[in-house]
């Protein structure tokens, strides 16, 4: 296992390693290279407000949203489609009545399917603190699943911001900020720690610290390799407020991690939290890894992307985001070949004025990057089969807010 002490914060304990990579950044374009549906809808039947929406689908076609419902006591539903989206079933409650879901962006509840079962977890409200659990839903009755608390603690801390992943044997990985390593952590960051369930999530290894110094609201993110590897990535906390993404991979099933490397050199330096974590995706023996940075100039936000066929090495990271500006949360998925990253931004004409935030989508090994023109946070993409992409997002409204579904077709 490898940390970051306070004495070792350094660059020269911070290697990185890139293969040189010749592509071409894509651009903005206003042409229609993807055909959407005519209006976004509002598919959650509730009249509370909703937020933080999570897309899956299975082979066979159904399609299932997760929300989180605004309520007194806000909770976790998920609204099942067994018609190619075009209808949804009302929300069914994943957590138990008497409990409340603590979700906001980045610390929002993650879903990966699996068989029966489709798993999704979450932070909830405890007597001291929060606690993490890990329940879902049956993919065919959309029967909810008992929760099961991650972990328990004997002195309270933080523990929040959680990722998942299931590996082709079906064992579950979950990995999280957790705040329990203390005076071994540079102040204002917390550590990444991580559980796996080989049972179905009945029961969960002991939390193994992966590193520390860890940005403290940046969500780290988790995936499974064709080859049981287990890939982390998350934001670390460098020397001079340097908060550049870090990942580390394991070929044994967890126990043990490669030293962590730094996937670019942005050095972005910041002091505080920017609210804006990695987003990894696995095809095969190639990994994807999708952030946001400031660096190293500051002017303006852009989100980039890079590879690898190791875990160890990634290739000269690319920019998604050339005429976007205030670009932020990707989200990166593969299907059949395709990479597909989606993030929210503002028209770059508009930034002056601050116009409304909304999608947009770039397709990685393509050269355009496409709006979506409908305003949104936090949006949600999801590659389905007959190369159409369903697409989610939070809409707000004043005080209140709404999940929104639209679905496009690749010509």
């Amino acid at each position: 296992m490898w940390s970051l002490g306070r004495k070792t914060r350094g660059k020269d304990v911070l290697p990185f390693l890139m293969v040189p990579f010749v592509a071409c950044a894509p651009s903005i374009s206003k042409k229609e290279h993807l055909r959407f549906e005519p209006e976004a809808r509002t598919v959650v039947a509730t009249s509370a407000s909703t937020t933080d929406p999570k897309l899956l689908a299975t082979p066979s076609g159904g399609l299932f949203l997760i929300s989180v419902i605004k309520d007194a006591r806000p909770w976790l539903g998920v609204s099942l489609s067994h018609d190619d989206g075009d209808s949804f079933s009302p929300p069914i409650r994943l957590n138990k009545p008497e409990t409340s879901v603590h979700s906001h962006g980045e610390n929002s509840p993650e879903v990966v399917l699996g068989w029966p079962y489709a798993y999704v977890v979450w932070e909830e409200a405890a007597e001291k603190g929060t606690r993490l659990m890990l329940g879902g839903f049956n993919r065919m009755t959309g029967q909810a699943k008992e929760p099961v608390q991650i972990f328990q603690k004997k002195v309270p801390s933080m523990n929040g911001y959680p990722a998942l992943a299931i590996s082709s044997d079906g064992s579950l990985t979950v990995v999280w900020l957790d705040g329990r390593a203390g005076d071994r952590t540079p102040p204002g960051t917390f550590a990444v720690y991580l559980a796996r369930s080989t049972d179905g999530g009945k029961t969960f290894t002991e939390p193994k610290e992966i590193a520390i110094s860890a940005c403290p609201c940046c969500r780290p993110a988790v995936a499974s390799g064709s080859k049981g590897q287990i890939f982390v990535a998350w934001r670390g906390v460098l020397e001079n407020n340097i908060r550049d993404i870090m990942t580390a991979v394991s070929f044994d099933g967890g126990s043990s991690f490669s030293t962590p490397i730094r996937v670019a050199p942005d050095e972005w330096q910041i002091d505080g939290c920017p609210h804006a974590g990695p987003s990894l995706a696995a095809s095969e023996d190639r990994l994807y890894i999708a952030w946001r940075t400031d660096g190293p100039d500051g002017k303006r936000s852009k989100i980039r992307v890079s590879w690898s066929d190791t875990g160890k090495e990634f290739t000269l990271p690319v920019e998604l985001s050339q005429g976007v500006a205030d670009a932020n949360h990707p989200e990166v998925v593969t299907k059949g070949g395709q990479v597909w990253a989606i993030f929210e931004g503002r028209d770059e004409e508009d930034s002056e004025s601050f116009g409304p935030i909304k999608p947009f989508i770039a397709e990685v090994h393509g050269d355009k990057v496409i709006p979506v023109e409908r305003n949104g946070v936090y949006p949600q993409i999801l590659a389905l089969e007959g190369g159409k992409l369903a697409l989610a997002w939070t809409k707000r409204e004043g005080g209140s807010s709404k999940v929104e579904f639209l679905r496009a077709r690749v010509p």
